[in-house]
This record gives structure tokens, C-alpha cells and sequence, in this order.
């Protein structure tokens, strides 16, 4: 067994409470490590800010004339930070709201959002609940924990996002294959190799990571299951009645061997079982990014 995280002490922290919840239940899947850790900047991506703020000022354009240019078009940037990229677009998490408004003017989500506010005890959304969308009048900008139900049309952009969410391990060792699971240990959270039984890791998380790998894969390649991701990507995909989400992250066409020190790429084969996206394979942008993209609604 290998200490954890076996996999970059920056990218996968070995939480205390993981530790005790291993010590309590038993071995966990390797997904129980959590989200990675958020930064207002990620180094990835600082060297490439002003070509992705100008990547998505082209794209909103380009996404709100295909759809008639409706009034409103609300746009959702996922994982923003503090801000600072949607500040630059417009000029050319709970966590950072106080950062994000330093750089922006942040509305009342009942502004947006009619209906009510997805988070009324902060501002009132009971007694705002009329308050029709605001029209001719952006961009007004808000900050919410969570994606927000779009009515009409609209855009979802996720930048570097997907790579954050949890994923599981599996293993090719002595001519089966294995699940990577965390045990609790006097010295520690470990890694356990379990035998997969009739290579299924059940469920949701069953065969589809299976797709893209070779039937002999070399030995003790690593590779991770992306269950969370498909389950983030369905559920946004019904947030509005039509328009583009769009997923900026480091994409692969198939599943690959895990690099060391590395957060996993994004597999589009494990995507499968989702709806088709609008281009057969990823987009390259620029700085080892690229972007899939899918229909609302």
C-alpha cells in the first residue's frame, strides 16, 4: 500500500476528515478526496488570460446571435474565481464573493433570476419573488453557490472546472484489474488495491470508463473514472431551455493513463452515455485547452 495521496500533495490533500471517515467505514472510493483546491488564478491558466477572455467575449457574441439575440441572455461562468477574468471579458464559490466584488458590481440574484432569489436569507428573494428579468439594460452580474435554473436562453461556460470535481482510480496490475481505494491506517490514509469483480465498479460508475482503454493496458497503468463529471455535465445541461454549455478544461478524445502529479484530462469517451456534443471531438484553444461543447434544453 502507497501513502496518499499518491498523486501530488498539492492536487490531492489528504484531508483529517477523510482519515477518520476511512477509519469509520472502511476503505473509500479514491472520489472521497474531494474537490481540488479552488484558486482565484490558476497558475494553468494565468499565462493564458488574455487569449481566454478573448475566446469567451467571441463565443457569448457568437452564441447570442445564433439564438436571435434574446433579451435577456443570461450568461453563467462556473468556478470564476474572483472575478477578475469576467471583469476583463466585460471590458475588451461562497468564498470569493468578497473577492469577486471587488472587481465587479454584484446585483441581487432576484434581478436575474425571477422567481426568487436562490439564496434569500442574503438577499430577500421571498418578497422579490415578482421581479420580472431585467431587460435592456446589461450586463448585470450576480454570484451564487450553485448553477441557477435558466429561464429562456442562455450559456453555461466552465473553465477549468470538471478537473476540480472528484474522481475514482482504477489500475491494471497482474493481469486484472484493480479499484484504488483509501484506507485508514496508524501512519495515515493509504491506498488499497481492490480486485474488481468482473471489472465493474457498479453503478453509475460501471463500465464506461472501459471504453477507450486497450484490452492489455501496460502494467500498473492508473487511469480515472470521471462518474462526478458526467454527473455535473448532466445536470447542467437541463439549467435552461436552450443554449451552449460550454466546458473549457484539458480534454482527451479517450481515457489515458494517469500522468504523475498530474489532475486528471477530461475523457470525452467516458461522456458517452450524455447527449452528443455539438463537435464529434474536443476544440483545441490554446495552452494544452480546449473546449466541448453541448445544447441546452
Amino acid at each position: 500500500m502507497d501513502r496518499v495521496p499518491g498523486e501530488g500533495d498539492e492536487l490531492l490533500p489528504a484531508r483529517p476528515s477523510v482519515l477518520e471517515r476511512a477509519r469509520r467505514l472502511g476503505p473509500l472510493p479514491y472520489s472521497a478526496l474531494g474537490y481540488g483546491p479552488p484558486t482565484p488564478a490558476p497558475r494553468s491558466l494565468s499565462n493564458e488570460l488574455p487569449q481566454l477572455t478573448e475566446w469567451m467575449a467571441s463565443a457569448m457574441d457568437e452564441w447570442w446571435y445564433a439564438l436571435g439575440r434574446p433579451d435577456p441572455y443570461k450568461v453563467v461562468e462556473v468556478g470564476a474565481g474572483d472575478g477578475s477574468r469576467a471583469a476583463r471579458v466585460l471590458g475588451v464559490d461562497q468564498g470569493f464573493r468578497d473577492a469577486q466584488a471587488g472587481h465587479l458590481p454584484l446585483e441581487s440574484p432576484a434581478f436575474l433570476f425571477p422567481g426568487g432569489s436562490e439564496e434569500p436569507d442574503d438577499f430577500g428573494g421571498e418578497g422579490e419573488a415578482g421581479v420580472p428579468a431585467a431587460t435592456a439594460m446589461g450586463p448585470l452580474i450576480t454570484s451564487l453557490e450553485e448553477l441557477p435554473a435558466l429561464k429562456g436562453d442562455g450559456a453555461v461556460i466552465a473553465i477549468a472546472w470538471l478537473s476540480r470535481l472528484p474522481s475514482d482510480r482504477v489500475e491494471w496490475r497482474d493481469g486484472r484489474w484493480w479499484e484504488i481505494r483509501l484506507a485508514s491506517t496508524s501512519d495515515g490514509l493509504v491506498e488499497m488495491p481492490v480486485p474488481l469483480v468482473d471489472d465493474d465498479l457498479g453503478g453509475a460508475r460501471s463500465q464506461v470508463w472501459r471504453r477507450g482503454v486497450p484490452a492489455s493496458p501496460p502494467e500498473g497503468a492508473r487511469y480515472a473514472v470521471l462518474a462526478p463529471a458526467s454527473d455535473w455535465i448532466s445536470g447542467a445541461l437541463r439549467v435552461a431551455e436552450e443554449g451552449i454549455l460550454a466546458v473549457v478544461d484539458a480534454w482527451t478524445a479517450t481515457t489515458e493513463p494517469l500522468e504523475p502529479d498530474r489532475r486528471p484530462a477530461m475523457a470525452l469517451d467516458q461522456f458517452s452515455p450524455l447527449r452528443r456534443p455539438i463537435d464529434p471531438s474536443p476544440q483545441a484553444l490554446f495552452g494544452g485547452l480546449s473546449v466541448v461543447s453541448w445544447r441546452l434544453g
